[in-house]
């Protein structure tokens, strides 16, 4: 799979869409993409990624150091490589490390938690299901009145600048309750401390989306 392949958009809301235009995915079904998830999170990884395999019971530890005859230089193996300062001739450096987190039961335990820490944040069950229909480009999040939008350099893109794409013509809102807020949307800040205002479309959507008021027509 090429990088060209692989797009970018923030959802509208919270968190972004990763789009893979790559025929040889499409035949990918829940399991295997399910598979994909995890390796995403790290979810289920094996000590024997980075070289730690399971021992006889009267070996100290009750493990054994034998890195992969394919390295450590890609993948998890890489990033969990790098965490714990080893390379591919560090046994002995490695060795202390598992003793020192109580041997092999010790170490997969804390395998665990780098890889939790380490791994990206996603939701599983939006990479999973096949029938999910996603938000097209373009069109309004009715969570948030944001736009979904491709983020061509993720870096400096904005998203409660970028996406927001309504007008600026005043609206009147009543909000809800005594609520007292600030916020900052399309390059602007905004402080509600009365009960019914007026606001740029943009932000009274916003509102109104969010459940924190309501039209008053």
């Amino acid at each position: 799979m090429e990088e060209k392949s692989v797009s970018v958009y923030f959802s509208g809301n919270n968190g972004f869409h990763i789009a893979v235009f790559d025929k040889s995915f499409c035949p990918l079904g829940p399991e295997a993409r399910s598979d994909i998830s995890n390796y995403i999170t790290g979810t289920g990884l094996l000590t024997e990624t980075i070289g730690v395999r399971k021992g006889s019971a009267d070996s100290r530890g009750n493990f054994l150091i034998r890195f992969p005859r394919s390295g450590l230089s890609y993948g998890w193996r890489k990033v969990i490589a790098g965490k714990l300062g080893i390379n591919q001739s560090s046994a002995i450096k490695l060795n202390h490390v598992v003793q020192r987190a109580g041997g092999y039961e010790g170490f997969k335990s804390e395998l665990g938690k780098m890889a939790k820490t380490l791994g990206a944040r996603i939701d599983p069950q939006v990479t999973m299901d096949v029938h999910r229909i996603f938000r097209m480009p373009g069109t309004i999040n009715s969570k948030s009145g944001l736009t979904k939008m491709r983020c061509h350099d993720l870096e400096s893109f904005e998203p409660l600048n970028d996406s927001c794409l309504l007008g600026r013509r005043e609206e009147e809102v009543k909000v809800k309750g005594s609520l007292q807020l600030n916020f900052r949307l399309n390059g602007e800040s905004f402080r509600v401390r009365e009960n019914i205002l007026k606001l740029p479309l943009f932000a009274a959507v916003y509102l109104i989306c969010k459940g924190l008021a309501k039209g008053t027509n």
